[in-house]
Parts: structure tokens; sequence; C-alpha cells
């Protein structure tokens, strides 16, 4: 993978275009790979606490296939998350806490993403079950707390041999959790 660089001039100008029609100011990182500075593959978007108001446009999961991280906790993002982000290789999505009466909300179809490592979706409204995650074996952190998610709690959990957080607290969920059996090799 190309090294990177955090820069904020490295979108085609329709995108960049489109991203100021999204309405983000200050704190707003996009990282590319540094040898391409004209690129148009974006591997980071972060946007943390940037007063952004409004869904998440579709043209973010079907322009950055290779977007690997997003960070957009801590704004008014409200509606669902793009079906695009299925096909994305986003590893790490970070879109808790967001602002405002309105919130992301929906079901979290995304899961089923196999790339995804770091997953915190919590403080929003998204409803529904939570999917099989028996796909996304290098999963280590969950956090879907401070949800309206439904239904039983998915024993495909136990499958996540590197999960190392799971926060499901303040949700509707029923049945029983997973038994989680974790051999450590304690070494002094």
């Amino acid at each position: 993978m190309p090294s990177t660089s955090t820069t904020t001039v490295c979108l085609a100008t329709s995108l960049h275009s489109a991203l100021t029609l999204w309405r983000y100011r200050c704190h707003t990182t996009v990282s590319c790979p540094s040898h391409r500075s004209s690129s148009k593959i974006v591997f980071s978007l972060s946007a943390v606490n940037a007063n952004i108001i409004g869904p998440i446009p579709e043209f973010v999961g079907d322009h950055f296939k290779y977007l690997g991280t997003l960070k957009l906790q801590g704004n008014s993002l409200f509606g669902h998350i793009p079906t695009s982000f299925a096909s994305t290789r986003i590893r790490s999505v970070q879109l808790q806490d967001q602002r405002g009466l309105d919130k992301l909300s929906g079901p979290i179809f995304m899961l089923n993403a196999t790339n995804i490592v770091y997953l915190d979706l919590h403080g929003n409204q998204f409803t529904g079950p939570i999917p099989n995650l028996a796909s996304n074996i290098e999963m280590e952190y969950i956090d879907l707390s401070k949800n309206a998610l439904t239904g039983d709690v998915p024993q495909s959990l136990m499958q996540l041999h590197h999960l190392r957080v799971l926060n499901l607290s303040d949700n509707s969920l029923c049945g029983q959790l997973p038994k989680f059996i974790k051999k450590y090799d304690c070494k002094d």
C-alpha cells in the first residue's frame, strides 16, 4: 500500500464540489497517496465535530472505493448509511454521537462488509437486528450502544476471535449473550 499523507486538496474537482455542497468546514482532513497529489484515491476522511448537517451522500461510498477510515462523529448527520458503503474497503467507521433530534438511523447492513475492523455507531437511532457477523473475522471493536436495535444478540459474535470491545448496551436486544471463551497466554 502506498504511503499516505494528510491533505485537503486531493479530490477531483467534481468530488470537491460535492463535499463543499455537503456543508463541511474546519477539522476536515483527507488522506491520499503522497506520491500522487492529484490522485482520486482517498484513504481517510475525517470531519470530527465539523458541524456537518444532513445525510451522508451516496457519493462517499460510490467514489471512495479505497476509503479505509471514515470519522464523522459529533456532527448532525441523519438518515441511512448509504448502501454503497457495503462495496468499499472501509476498515474503520466512526459515526458515533450525532447531534440533534434526527440522527443516523435504519438497519446496519454495512456490517456485512468483510473489511471492517473498528465500528463505532453508538448514540444514534439505528433499528432492526444486528446482522450475522461471521464474515467479519478481523473485527476488533464494536460499539452499537444507545441505539434502537432489536432482536437476538447474534451467536456469530463468538466467531470474532479478534474482538476486544463489544458494547451493545441501551438497545432493545433480547436473548442470551454469546459465551466468549478466550485463552490467554500469560508470560512474565
